[in-house]
């Protein structure tokens, strides 16, 4: 119950970042615990098959367990992971990724590949969202919406650190602001309201970033005739690349916001591309795919947001069978939950792997990519 002190074992991470440990039968999720801690917990919440808890003390530390770096650490709510070693982090990916296929490798057998190390561990970040307050900047607690002052973020590149160890002048006080960088290193400082839509670096991790574009063009597959459909395809990081590198007989790329289909357009008329060759649609990609489907010599790419793809879009591109589809995912739940739809309408469908890949060091959250071909 609420309130009840009890010792936990930690078993392992999970997605979201906490740790889970088991007591007399009941699931308990913690944060910032260590897999194999031995810990004195306070439960703060109960639901019906889980509950959670915080700690209260640690009476056995985790052999992975580290001096986290940032002084902040526990207290901003943007990491979840720094008090584990590097190695301990990687392997917790590794693990999160098998459970979460594990139901749908009951249904095939496919191959998960090793997790693909980010280059950088501490200060890859190209932006941030903060709060001012005081003449200081802000990050939220975790699960809260209490304030920290910081004036540093390990996280972030070399020019943000600077922004924030300044004051922060000619701006409001309690209004959320998003920090980033341009294409030139330049920090952009932009207050958030209702009336501003971001646009910048489609990965914050942009040391990574290349590498993830390099496996996506190399996954898809280029044998005989057809298009390639793009969905989700943000500002264009993986169309320009894709139509560098590959020979689709056109490029349907679809994307909801229109700042990053401007993007799109202004890269489009700088480079001088043939409409005969890309098309950059705006709008909702369910609506599009009532006026185009796939067919079945064509190729589909989906990068969705982390809700994962509608519903309707899988199915049909289940109905409409293209030869292969490419998935990348930054939540391999989500993942897994539509690739399970798609094998439930076309059991045709082959997952050829499962590539993770680590994009936000110090954090739960994993990178996925996965190719689907009719066999």
């Amino acid at each position: 119950m609420v309130g009840e002190k009890v010792q936990l074992r930690i078993e392992k991470m999970t997605v979201g970042g906490a740790g889970l440990g088991r007591h007399n039968g009941l699931v308990l999720f913690v944060d910032y615990a260590a897999p194999g801690d031995l810990l004195l917990v306070e439960i703060t919440e109960e639901k019906k098959n889980l509950s959670f808890a915080k700690i209260v003390k640690i009476l056995e530390p985790s052999p992975e367990r580290i001096e986290a770096p940032c002084p902040y650490f526990g207290e901003c709510g943007g990491c979840s992971w720094q008090h584990l070693s590097r190695n301990e982090q990687l392997k917790q990916k590794h693990n999160l990724i098998v459970d979460s296929f594990r139901e749908l490798q009951k249904i095939q057998t496919f191959e998960i590949r090793p997790l693909l190390q980010s280059p950088k561990d501490l200060h890859y970040r190209n932006r941030i969202q903060v709060i001012a307050e005081n003449g200081q900047w802000h990050f939220r607690k975790k699960h809260s919406h209490q304030l920290v002052a910081i004036q540093d973020c390990l996280l972030v590149e070399a020019p943000l650190r600077k922004t924030l160890e300044q004051s922060p002048s000619n701006i409001k006080s309690g209004v959320r602001y998003d920090l980033r960088l341009d294409r030139d290193s330049k920090v952009l400082v932009t207050a958030l309201d209702e009336n501003v839509e971001l646009v910048g670096f489609s990965q914050v991790n942009r040391f990574q970033n290349d590498e993830l574009i390099d496996h996506v063009i190399e996954s898809l597959s280029q044998n005989g005739s057809g298009d390639l459909f793009e969905f989700y395809a943000g500002s264009g990081n993986f169309t320009f690349p894709i139509l560098n590198k590959k020979n689709y007989n056109h490029i349907w790329a679809v994307e909801g916001s229109p700042a990053l289909v401007r993007m799109a357009h202004d890269l489009i008329q700088q480079q001088n591309i043939s409409s005969k060759k890309l098309s950059f649609h705006l709008g909702d990609v369910g609506q599009f795919l009532k006026t185009r489907w796939p067919k079945s010599q064509d190729v589909v790419f989906l990068d969705p947001p982390r809700i994962g793809a509608e519903e309707s879009v899988i199915k049909t591109l289940g109905l409409s069978r293209p030869r292969q589809i490419v998935y990348l995912s930054c939540h391999p739940v989500t993942m897994a939950r539509d690739l399970k739809r798609l094998l439930a309408i076309e059991k045709s469908y082959k997952i050829e792997f499962i590539q993770p890949f680590e994009m936000f060091p110090q954090t739960d959250h994993v990178e996925t990519l996965a190719s689907v071909t009719l066999d």
